[in-house]
């Protein structure tokens, strides 16, 4: 497979149940299930066209065009039943690089306003270990997609 295909890869993220999606170039596309990364069933190494075909299919021209000059690009993307994405793009030796985060569908019931305004009471120390604890609350919310 020469090509590949980004929203089939993010489709088949969702249904793995995977927190994140890497291209990177010379490796598969690799999905992070459970905290290890799986190569993406019949994909080849990635090259730096595959990769840019990909960025350029999730992103719109301002955002190209501000990757340009600044190098790095985190952006959101949407796909009409499958989800929300927060994405990373970077140049790096030469070629892009992106990597997806699946976000859940719905933001979860634990993880509202009240959350913040409690954190403001605490230490800098322990505001650091709450927002830890809730990102990982939020990858654990994941698997409880349909």
């Amino acid at each position: 497979m020469s090509k590949i295909d980004i929203i089939e890869l993010l489709s088949i993220a969702k249904e793995k149940r995977a927190s994140d999606l890497h291209l990177v170039v010379s490796s598969p596309a690799l999905f992070r299930v459970d905290g290890s990364l799986v190569p993406a069933n019949g994909t080849e190494p990635l090259k730096p066209e595959d990769i840019e075909e990909a960025f350029n299919e999730l992103t719109v021209e301002n955002d190209r065009n501000y990757f340009k000059e600044h190098r790095e690009l985190d952006f959101a993307y949407s796909m009409p039943g499958t989800g929300y994405f927060r994405c990373n793009a970077a140049r790096q030796r030469g070629a892009i690089s992106l990597a997806i985060r699946l976000l859940p569908p719905k933001v979860p019931p634990w993880m509202n306003w009240s959350c913040l305004r409690y954190a403001r009471t605490l230490s800098c120390e322990n505001v650091a270990s709450l927002l830890q604890q809730a990102q990982q609350e939020a990858v654990k919310a994941l698997h409880w997609l349909p």
